[in-house]
């Protein structure tokens, strides 16, 4: 089975609700353990790593730079340890992220995935087991390599995706190309 490589930028994701103000109480290993339970028939989830905890409208190019680095240092110690690269992230700005990894980390010959959720994997109608499950599926369909974004039911090249609407779950788009798939 395929390893797996999850970058995350945001740990709200793997955190619970703890009352109906929406306060987060911190139970990153429950959630943790909760992604590779819903992966664990798709691949084998070597690691989740932070590579940095802020607010999507903190991310800066300081930020990207980071992320690309990383990717490019494990490439570089050992190329053929991971298959393909999760980047779990805020909606808000996801495709700006895609789009500048794209052009930071050039000539990857496997797929690094971008995907997030709209609704927490706390909540019982969270879409993040779905967007989760097709970002690996996304992953391992032969052929497709570099900077790709998926959410909903929609897989877009990094640097050709728009975020459409900020309440629907289809919200990312590539309005002016063609979707890599569905």
């Amino acid at each position: 089975m395929k390893k797996i490589k999850i970058l995350t930028t945001w740990w709200t994701l793997f955190q619970e609700e703890e009352n109906q103000v929406r306060q987060v109480k911190n139970n990153t290993n429950s959630m943790i353990q909760k992604t590779k339970n819903i992966l664990q028939s798709y691949a084998n989830i070597d690691d989740i790593e932070s590579v940095y905890n802020i607010d999507s409208s903190d991310v800066t190019p300081d930020k990207w730079n980071i992320l690309a680095k990383k990717i490019k240092i494990i490439e570089t110690e050992n190329p053929n340890k991971y298959s393909w690269y999760i980047i779990t992230h805020w909606t808000d700005t996801m495709a700006y992220t895609s789009s500048m990894l794209s052009f930071l980390i050039q000539g990857i010959k496997k797929p690094i995935v971008l995907t997030g959720s709209m609704i927490g994997l706390w909540e019982a109608n969270s879409d993040w087991p779905n967007n989760l499950i097709n970002s690996v599926k996304t992953s391992i369909t032969s052929g497709l390599n570099g900077v790709l974004l998926c959410f909903g039911d929609k897989v877009i090249q990094g640097n050709k995706a728009k975020k459409e609407d900020s309440c629907d779950f289809q919200t990312f788009d590539s309005p002016k190309y063609d979707l890599i798939g569905r």
